[in-house]
């Protein structure tokens, strides 16, 4: 008998205990809504982050690469900056 017809079966049965994950009930304790966003009938909030401010920078030109030869983000991207903004 062939090893794949024996292996279908176990990974199907295996499959349900590996996708369960617990259904929410209720909001995140001190989550709230947004003034600006209705929320969808029966959705649940499962996190949540405030803060009163936060910096924007605001780009005032075109994004042009970097002088700095090598100057890569976190997933190996060549940087893009623009030569005026504004922090707002």
């Amino acid at each position: 008998m062939d090893t794949r017809a024996l292996l279908l079966p176990l990974i199907l049965l295996a499959t349900p205990t590996l996708a369960d994950a617990p259904l929410p009930s209720a909001d995140l304790p001190g989550a709230r809504d947004s003034e600006l966003l209705k929320r969808y009938e029966g959705a649940y909030i499962i996190s949540y982050q405030h803060s009163e401010y936060d910096a924007l920078r605001i780009p005032l030109s075109p994004l042009k690469p970097t002088d700095t030869a090598g100057e890569t983000d976190a997933h190996n991207n060549r940087l893009h900056r623009p030569e005026r903004s504004v922090t707002a």
